[in-house]
């Protein structure tokens, strides 16, 4: 007899429902605001990346970088994002940054 325990399948009818802490280290694009969480962090980038092609590919002219939520940044986080507000302003869009 195997020793492994069998794990049954999750319910694919129930729908997914993020936890409280999935929107707190999340960011989220409004319009031409780049809201961070509240943890800057090596995933930051990734989603900073994702709303700043959109607000290229929307053809925003200026953009928020909104981080009065951030409790804490970490530099794996913070570099690349600076780096890609760099790129944002190299490509004519106005970059504005709202600290904590």
């Amino acid at each position: 007899m195997s020793s492994r325990r069998r794990v049954p399948l999750r319910d694919s009818s129930k729908t997914f429902k993020p936890s409280h802490r999935a929107h707190k280290y999340a960011i989220e694009r409004v319009d031409n605001r780049i809201i961070f969480g509240a943890k800057a962090n090596s995933n930051a980038h990734r989603n900073f990346m994702r709303c700043a092609s959109d607000i290229v590919r929307l053809r925003h002219k200026d953009v928020v970088l909104d981080f009065s939520n951030v409790k804490k940044a970490y530099p794996d986080g913070m570099v690349p994002v600076i780096c890609g507000s760099d790129w944002l302003k190299r490509t004519a869009i106005a970059v504005s940054i709202r600290l904590p």
